[in-house]
């Protein structure tokens, strides 16, 4: 079961081995305004500057996950100091947060200490808080092991700044693991002034299987520890039909400079897939080589 987050001011937290320390850039005594304040004390709740981070974080999750200072993530190699952000000195977060933004369809072949998976929870953690009418799914080998990325996104989510979780609100099904099963963002009113409506959103855990992949229509797909899957090549069959060819919206259409300057993200009309897991031969060795056989 993961963790919970240490609670206390983020400046205590100590230093990752990297020397990076965690500094909150958002304002962790501010609170949002309540329709009892008085204009002035409405004014001090809610300033023009918390608002422009929470609307840029909302569209950029490189932002949202490298520079906001808004999530910790829990570093289990690391239990003397195992509160931390992600590390800002390495530049593949980066390059691996513009690409799964602006991607619909992501391999990632990784290993161990590249922290591809909890980037990649963050990453989901952002879409789901901010995009309306989302349904994540985290498919992996077994039900615990994606459970257990649901609990990662949960910690993220809970490391944020009191008054931002009590705009965002969640609530979460636990599964058989401990860890939560369903994670639901309810609906809300905008979060800045002029800001969209949220409906709500989810992400959900399942296991491996064909049967259950057809069982939903998912915006973002996530599959985790390809290799160990067993029939793989079953699963990918039932996933591929329901990943549509992208359809760019006017700000995708830019150029990828203006792109990453606009922080645009991902167009709401396609489905996004992405497959992770470390080299291993057989199925997920000729997807990565581009050699899978689709007569």
């Amino acid at each position: 079961m993961t963790p919970q987050p240490r609670q206390g001011p983020p400046e205590e937290l100590s230093p990752s081995k990297s020397g990076i320390s965690w500094v909150p850039k958002f304002d962790r005594n501010w609170r949002p305004p309540s329709p009892q304040d008085t204009a002035s004390e409405a004014s001090l709740a809610w300033s023009a500057g918390q608002a422009e981070m929470l609307r840029r974080a909302s569209s950029n999750p490189e932002y949202f996950a490298l520079d906001s200072g808004l999530v910790q993530t829990w570093d289990k190699a690391d239990p003397a100091h195992p509160y931390k952000c992600l590390p800002i000195d390495e530049p593949y977060l980066r390059y691996f947060l513009r690409w799964l933004t602006n991607q619909q369809k992501v391999a990632i072949p990784k290993c161990r200490d590249m922290i591809a998976t909890l980037t990649v929870c963050l990453y989901l953690l952002n879409r789901a808080m901010f995009g309306d009418g989302k349904e994540v799914l985290c498919l992996s080998d077994k039900s615990e092991k994606s459970e257990h990325n649901l609990g990662r996104i949960l910690f993220a989510y809970q490391s944020m700044p009191p008054p931002v979780q009590a705009m965002i609100p969640m609530s979460f099904t636990k599964g058989t693991s401990g860890d939560p099963r369903i994670i639901r963002f309810r609906a809300r009113p905008p979060l800045w002034p002029g800001g969209p409506e949220f409906r709500g959103s989810k992400i959900e855990a399942i296991a491996q299987g064909a049967e259950q992949v057809q069982e939903y229509h998912p915006s973002i797909l996530f599959w985790d520890q390809v290799e160990t899957t067993k029939r793989p090549r079953e699963t990918y069959d039932a996933i591929i039909p329901v990943v549509k060819e992208p359809i760019f919206d006017a700000a995708m259409t830019q150029d990828r400079a203006a792109r990453d300057a606009s922080g645009a993200v991902i167009s709401d009309t396609w489905v996004q897939f992405i497959i992770m897991g470390v080299a291993a031969p057989g199925f997920w060795k000729q997807i990565v080589f581009d050699q899978l056989d689709l007569a």
